[in-house]
């Protein structure tokens, strides 16, 4: 009953925000992501024990619980450092709905309840884009988008999940590539992250690859012929949007670029999911990735909310002014392209080594893109903050409410990287499951 609880209490709060106004509904946003991390925690602890829901056929198990509590605690940070002028109706929304579906996807053992949900999680980007901008013409492709992968999804499952195993066909292949926003089907990720504030937009494309990995240890899966070409698409899907996030002009551009090439190296490690390595180390960069990008987007939101958009064909000195700034960007920017000392790390390598083990040759594009993304970091880091200053305005302080979503976030990313024991035994769980 905790699973089905879970899947409830964000569809509640949804309908709570059509009633509260103003800065109440930022504290019922708070209030919940605060109840739903305590109750994940509870069960991740022993305090609160799920016996399932045996009539929708929820259930949270010992793997699924560790996932969602990382996801609770990372929609708790991303809420808390969200401003008045970033919580919109339609991106509190987002958050709420996503939460619902990304939980409902985690306990679903039941074939038709897991499409369903990755279904509505679909259409979820176009119903809060309508709702901010009321352009049905504008945001029509993300509904064409939602309606086709739908169909794809749908024609794909008939037939595709029997005695608790599923055939990788080309209908899920399909469907898997465009939500996924691999090349040549990644033009719709640039509207979500240039229009939506960071924090919502990296908990939307870091929700998905959840689908793709639970449906592997959910049920046993048949890949056949079709792992080659999901490998071909995630390699060049990852090389070309580090080499494109080397030459963006804006800020964000070069964000979205290495969102499309993190997008690559999870997908690679999917086509090869099964290998109980590369299944066990694609869900833990994928997890910490998701950190990791949490905080670098974090603050290059506050850098954009305080200065404007910032170009990288001028330096601009801002170090000697904002300091802080300047060293969360640098640490969150380093580990979300696999730092040395630092979680991503972690995962990186036992990915990696899973996919030498089924390929050596498509670890050297997964090694070059990060190099690149390395570059694109360092680049974007000495632009902004050295040089002569040419920016004199927004300096202001961090909020308390951001300096904990920063702190909480590094001791995470950090300490795991330093110790990461708990990853290992994660990873181990991950390589028992359906092994």
């Amino acid at each position: 009953m905790i699973a089905l609880l879970l899947v409830l209490i964000p569809i509640i709060m949804a309908l709570a925000l059509l009633v509260f106004k103003g800065n109440t509904q930022l504290r019922v946003m708070y209030s919940y992501a605060l109840l739903h991390h305590l109750l994940v925690l509870a069960v991740y602890l022993g305090w609160l024990s799920d016996t399932g829901s045996p009539y929708l056929g929820l259930h949270i198990s010992k793997l699924g619980t560790s996932f969602l509590l990382g996801y609770t605690g990372l929609q708790l940070v991303s809420i808390l450092s969200l401003s008045k002028r970033e919580a919109t109706i339609p991106t509190l929304l987002g958050i709420l709905l996503l939460s619902s579906c990304t939980v409902l996807t985690i306990t679903a053992a039941w074939p038709p309840l897991f499409i369903a949900a990755f279904i509505a999680a679909l259409f979820v980007p176009y119903l809060c884009s309508y709702l901010q901008e009321r352009d049905w013409r504008g945001t029509s492709v993300l509904l064409l988008l939602g309606i086709l992968t739908s169909l794809l999804v749908l024609v794909g499952s008939y037939g595709a999940f029997e005695n608790g195993s599923y055939t990788l066909n080309f209908w899920l292949v399909a469907a898997g590539v465009i939500r996924l926003g691999l090349v040549p089907f990644h033009l719709w990720v640039r509207r979500i992250v240039l229009r939506f504030p960071l924090q919502w937009s990296i908990l939307f494309f870091l929700s998905y690859p959840s689908v793709a990995l639970f449906m592997p240890l959910h049920y046993e899966m048949a890949a056949g012929s079709l792992s080659p070409i999901l490998m071909h698409l995630a390699w060049i899907s990852a090389l070309y949007g580090a080499a494109l996030a080397c030459i963006q002009r804006d800020l964000r551009s070069s964000l979205y670029y290495l969102l499309v090439s993190l997008f690559g190296s999870i997908g690679l490690g999917f086509a090869v999911s099964s290998s109980p390595t590369a299944l066990s180390g694609v869900l833990l960069f994928w997890m910490s990735a998701g950190l990791s990008f949490a905080g670098f987007g974090l603050v290059i939101e506050l850098l954009e909310s305080r200065f404007g958009e910032i170009s990288a064909y001028s330096q601009h000195g801002l170090m000697a002014r904002i300091p802080k700034l300047g060293t969360l960007f640098l640490l969150f920017g380093l580990a979300s392209v696999g730092f040395p000392g630092m979680c991503v790390f972690i995962g990186e390598e036992v990915m990696l080594s899973g996919i030498y083990e089924h390929s050596g040759w498509a670890v050297i594009p997964i090694l070059l893109a990060l190099s690149l993304n390395g570059i694109t970091v360092l680049r974007w880091f000495f632009s902004i903050f050295y040089g002569p200053c040419t920016i004199h305005a927004g300096e202001i302080e961090m909020l308390g409410r951001e300096r904990f979503a920063f702190l909480v976030l590094l001791a995470i990313i950090i300490g795991t990287g330093i110790y990461p024991e708990p990853l290992f035994e994660l990873g181990n769980v991950i390589s028992l499951v359906k092994f």
